[in-house]
């Protein structure tokens, strides 16, 4: 009754009935040995697909996550790449600032030909130096004296007109390694006009001149200008003679 029952091979669909190889394998019929190791065979192959198929999500999961630490540890180092970068020029930037701030100092004097804002509205650039004018001068100094003229040149910047005459005499003096002090206007080379008769500036123009100091001979190679210490707005700035 069995056989009528399950008139059909599970395998292939065949008729078993009256077929001598027909078996029952696991309440299923097979018409044949081989019919029954093919469902075996194909059966296997469906678990190993269940099973990869379980893997699946696992997988796609753990690669998600690994991707997502790549990019991640990737934005870090490009944060702390440009981060370094930035902190290099901003250390950049504040030397150069810092360099800018030191020039004009008498360690680090404007170079010679180079013109500075001294205040007031008033540049200077020292043009030449005739480090002994002895005999440029109408008197000769006295023993251990020589005569030192600056060739410098005066923009005045600021509003309306301002007497350069004035500026020189109270506020351009000369130093020397042995830090004695050139007042321009007490030390000036006796007998010789320069800018200490120059007139008012206007706005915009500029006057150039001499300006003539007697110094002790063995400051000559040293010396150079500064302005500032009067009674106007200029500021403390050292200019190279050299």
């Amino acid at each position: 009754m069995g056989l009528l029952t399950a008139a059909r091979c599970s395998n292939c669909g065949r008729d078993v009935r009256g077929l001598q190889g027909a078996r029952k394998e696991g309440g299923r019929w097979f018409c044949s040995q081989s019919c029954l190791l093919q469902a075996e065979s194909s059966g296997a192959r469906s678990g190993s697909r269940r099973g990869h198929e379980s893997r699946g999500p696992v997988r796609a999961m753990f690669k998600f996550v690994k991707w997502t630490l790549i990019v991640l540890g990737l934005l870090i180092a490009l944060g702390i790449a440009l981060a370094i970068a930035g902190v290099g020029d901003t250390t950049d930037k504040h030397k150069a600032r810092r360099h800018a701030k030191a020039k004009g100092t008498r360690s680090k004097p404007i170079p010679l030909h180079e013109a500075a804002r001294i205040g007031g509205g008033w540049r200077l650039r020292v043009l030449s130096v005739t480090r002994n004018a002895n005999g440029l001068v109408s008197e000769k100094p006295p023993a251990g004296a020589q005569a030192f003229i600056a060739r410098v040149a005066l923009t005045y910047k600021g509003g309306g007109k301002d007497s350069a005459g004035a500026l020189v005499k109270s506020e351009i003096n000369a130093m020397g390694a042995h830090r004695a002090r050139y007042d321009y206007g007490s030390d000036s080379c006796v007998g010789y006009s320069g800018l200490n008769e120059a007139g008012d500036v206007y706005s915009g123009r500029t006057v150039r001149g001499n300006m003539c100091f007697q110094i002790a001979a063995n400051d000559a190679r040293s010396l150079m200008l500064y302005t500032g210490g009067g009674f106007t707005s200029t500021k403390r700035v050292w200019f190279a003679l050299r």
